[in-house]
């Protein structure tokens, strides 16, 4: 019997020294690859970004013509429905500075984003994207921005846009 307790308590023991420098080991390389701030710190100074393009308006010798406007964007798997958010942020600074405006009012807000299987995209607007639209023209020039921007991104085959969920709104 004397010996089943020693073996008992020697395997007790060794359970114990197992448990002790096996949590040594692990606080060893938790310490080597730092804390979970220290990660999320490190991730944060390597942020990936995306270069996209929007179509805002110009106007060139009399004429409101579209063109390209370069920016770049926290990386994001949603790149289609970032640049609508993005150019309905408007023009930067420097871009208006330089006379790039938008057809498209500063109060619209994107409601709902979507694509089909065929590589459709449909996007929603509020009300607000036709705040102060009083000739076709501009209606032309905010479909047009709209457009663009998602068709020079890789796999979109249509856009159909919708205010309110009336996909007849927002026609010249």
């Amino acid at each position: 019997m004397k010996k089943k307790n020693i073996k008992k308590k020697i395997i007790a023991a060794l359970v114990i020294v197992l448990i002790f420098v096996g949590g040594f080991f692990l606080f060893q390389e938790i310490e080597r690859f730092g804390t979970e701030k220290d990660i999320e710190e490190e991730k944060e100074e390597v942020e990936e970004v995306l270069e996209i393009i929007l179509y805002f308006v110009e106007t060139i010798e009399g004429q409101e013509q579209l063109v390209e406007v370069t920016r770049e964007i926290p990386f994001t798997h949603e790149v289609r429905s970032a640049s609508i958010e993005e150019l309905l942020k408007g023009p930067l600074e420097e871009e208006r500075e330089k006379g790039i405006t938008t057809a498209i009012s500063r109060e619209a807000e994107m409601r709902s984003f979507g694509t089909d299987l065929s590589n459709r995209v449909f996007v929603d607007f509020n009300k607000e994207i036709e705040k102060d639209v009083t000739e076709p023209g501009q209606v032309a020039m905010i479909r047009e921005q709209i457009e663009k921007t998602l068709q020079h991104l890789e796999n979109v085959e249509g856009v159909v846009i919708s205010v309110e969920g009336d996909e007849d709104a927002l026609r010249p």
